[in-house]
């Protein structure tokens, strides 16, 4: 027989008992859909993990920082080497550059400062960097441009830096918030592209001095040029960056005027035992997220400590594929149950059609059409089956995805990241309708093999 005329003949087969075969589709429909649904939402939490990390910071960066804690009153670090062994300098800066897969490393020169913007007051974690590596990191800028190498006392903000001054004169502080049920947010205080901005290493600097001075000397202030505010939240929100050469420029003079407080003298980077400019740490940038892995252990390998956002996201990834085994297994079972009613179908229809299985043996009906004929049909029973539970897996994916959404605007989400609670991609589609038509195919195997088996005599003779 053609396999156009066998499929003719299967799908009249199945309509002849349209309750029986409506309820075994029913399982498999029930099965599909559970085990579809129940792996997108593992696929769903794997996916808002890596929003989440990658809301934080860039994945192919890499913070390294010294092995140890800097003891200046120590000759020698814990492990026994020299002082400078261990700790980041231009030099191991170039190493780090020279590991395959880096595109860049910088050197990190961090100084607390204070800032004002017009009356208003702030402290800065400010950051001297190579610029080329917010170029590399491919920073949104949403105001302004980037650091550039030739600027000079000029800054680049993060988004959230601005909501950190206050009124020094003001009772309640002046700092600005959320506000809880609300996704509109208040703007900050300053606008700090307009403001008249000025930074200094003096702590009272900006504040009212106290009653009979400090017995300081008076610091002069630096004017500080804004040159643009770093987009979005993460690792660069919170961060004020300048040139290496602009933060060292300030350093050495800090360092000068603590030294003439303090009545010590210093050489013209820092304390007089270190001869080698030191950083508070380092970033390396890696080419592809593949490398990570790789360069992290060859830069622990160094003597130094690395981290990378990477390392908490195969964390969070094994826990999403623990829970998605888990989810899978629950739904598993209930097309394991679908695939036993398929079975059970095919043999109730050959003890049926013993008598028509006969008769199709007599008038010259080959075996392996027989065999083929109730494996068509289980493997109908399959991909309807799939095909129904992929439609509601659809339905169900979009209403849980609704009800995240609405859980979010009431203030129930997840901080900002457009989360979904679930996620079905085509290839999940796919494979589902090619798994459920391979049950039904499996299923349907021995039943299949019994019919082509079956004697032609008591065939026959069945009433």
């Amino acid at each position: 027989m053609r396999i156009k005329d066998l499929i003719m003949v299967s799908m009249r087969n199945l309509w002849r008992r349209k309750l029986r075969t409506s309820l075994t589709i029913l399982g498999v429909v029930i099965g599909t859909a559970s085990i579809v649904l129940m792996v997108s939402l593992g696929i769903a939490m794997n996916q808002n993990f890596i929003k989440e990390i990658e809301r934080m910071g860039s994945l192919t960066t890499i913070n390294v920082y010294p092995s140890y804690r800097y003891d200046p009153m120590m000759d020698k670090n814990p492990s026994g080497g020299s002082v400078d062994e261990g700790m980041i300098t231009d030099m191991t800066v170039a190493s780090f550059e020279s590991i395959p897969g880096v595109a860049i490393a910088s050197p990190v020169l961090e100084l607390s400062l204070k800032m004002t913007a017009d009356k208003y007051v702030s402290w800065i974690q400010l950051k001297g960097i190579k610029p080329a590596l917010l170029e590399v990191q491919k920073l949104k800028i949403a105001e302004g441009r980037l650091l550039e190498e030739q600027d000079k006392l000029a800054f680049l903000f993060g988004s959230e830096v601005a909501y950190g001054f206050y009124d020094p004169l003001s009772s309640g502080g002046g700092m600005w918030y959320y506000q809880e049920g609300n996704e509109e947010r208040m703007p900050p205080p300053v606008d700090l592209m307009t403001a008249r901005l000025k930074a200094s290493y003096d702590m009272n600097f900006g504040e009212k001095a106290p009653p009979g001075g400090t017995g300081m000397k008076p610091v002069r202030p630096y004017n500080i040029t804004a040159i643009g505010i770093i987009e979005g939240q993460g690792e660069h929100a919170y961060s004020v960056y300048t040139t290496l050469d602009q933060a060292r420029a300030i350093k050495i003079e800090q360092d000068r005027y603590n030294a003439s407080v303090s009545g010590t003298e210093t050489s013209g980077t820092g304390s007089k035992k270190k001869t080698v400019e030191t950083y508070n740490n380092a970033i390396v940038q890696v080419e592809d997220i593949d490398q990570v892995e790789t360069v992290i252990e060859t830069i622990k390998g160094m003597g130094f400590e690395a981290y990378s956002l990477m390392e908490y996201l195969k964390s969070m990834q094994n826990t999403s594929n623990a829970i998605q085994m888990v989810l899978g297994g629950i739904g598993a079972i209930s097309l394991l149950v679908a695939a036993i009613g398929i079975t059970n179908t095919m043999i109730m229809s050959i003890y049926e059609r013993t008598k028509e299985i006969g008769v199709m043996k007599v008038i010259g009906a080959k075996m392996k059409d027989i065999k083929k004929m109730f494996l068509i049909e289980a493997a109908m029973i399959g991909f309807l089956g799939g095909a129904t539970g992929l439609v509601i897996s659809f339905g169900g994916s979009k209403i849980l995805n609704f009800v995240g959404k609405n859980i979010s605007l009431f203030g129930m989400g997840g901080g900002g990241v457009d989360t979904q609670l679930s996620v079905i991609p085509l290839w999940l589609y796919i494979l589902a309708i090619v798994f459920t038509t391979l049950v039904g195919l499996i299923s349907g195997y021995l039943p299949a093999v019994r019919a082509m088996k079956l004697s032609v005599l008591s065939a026959l003779r069945t009433e």
